[in-house]
């Protein structure tokens, strides 16, 4: 059966992701990354935290890294030196309630992991659902994406040469929290404390990341329209 893989679901998906990021990113929910564990290659979890969606996804949960950015390059590097492990959702700034916390700022996140078994002839997703506000993504050291808007999921097709099937990949995210005139919230005013808004600037993956395996075919959107004409006629059936 060939299912369609929906990377956004309208209205209901962007107040859900709205309701989610305030839980997640609020000062009460952030998470101390000095418990935690130092990052290791890990291999994803099958499932999701929700139901409806598209078959084949993994949950990257687990350790990841986290840094502030000092102007260095960071996609290529291979070393954890400098990093600190957290988890994913994580909002860098929640619980900083100052104007430096409320001002843009870009950090960076990564996760190192390993694919589960499967097909070589298999296709690999990485399915974001939701990052605040600008992401730049790489794979391996390889640029695969941008996309900036935090409110809706977003998913980016890892190329299969830059992939490595048995071995240690490093997936990479910078992310900036600052607003343009056309973001949600839009920046208003700027100035020394940076954006103002409508509501607090979390900054982050604010919400869970995914892989999703593609066996055979697979659909950003699919439409289906039947045609009957009447009790006794025969029926058509649009697809596009």
């Amino acid at each position: 059966m060939l299912r369609a893989a929906r990377s956004c679901r309208g209205f209901a998906a962007a107040l859900a992701a709205a309701i989610a990021l305030f839980a997640v990113a609020s000062p009460s929910g952030g998470r101390a990354a000095s418990a935690l564990p130092a990052a290791a290659a890990e291999q994803p979890t099958s499932g999701a935290w929700y139901e409806d969606g598209p078959s084949g996804r993994y949950l990257l949960a687990g350790s990841w890294l986290y840094r502030a950015d000092n102007g260095a390059t960071l996609e290529d590097q291979t070393s954890t030196a400098g990093w600190k492990a957290i988890t994913v959702p994580n909002a860098w700034n929640a619980g900083v309630q100052t104007a430096a916390g409320y001002a843009p700022a870009v950090g960076w996140y990564r996760k190192d992991f390993v694919l589960p078994s499967s097909s070589p002839a298999d296709g690999w997703v990485v399915r974001f659902e939701s990052v605040s506000n600008a992401a730049t993504i790489w794979l391996n050291g390889r640029l695969v994406a941008k996309h900036t808007g935090a409110f809706l999921p977003f998913e980016v097709p890892l190329p299969a040469d830059g992939l490595a099937r048995s071995g240690v990949n490093r997936l990479v995210v910078r992310v900036s929290d600052a607003h343009s005139l056309t973001d949600l919230p839009p920046l208003t005013r700027s100035g020394p404390g940076g954006v103002v808004g409508g509501w607090w600037n979390y900054g982050g993956i604010l919400r869970e990341v995914y892989l999703r395996r593609v066996a055979g075919v697979d659909f950003s959107s699919v439409t289906v329209l039947p045609e009957l004409h009447c009790a006794g006629c025969t029926a058509r059936v649009i697809y596009r």
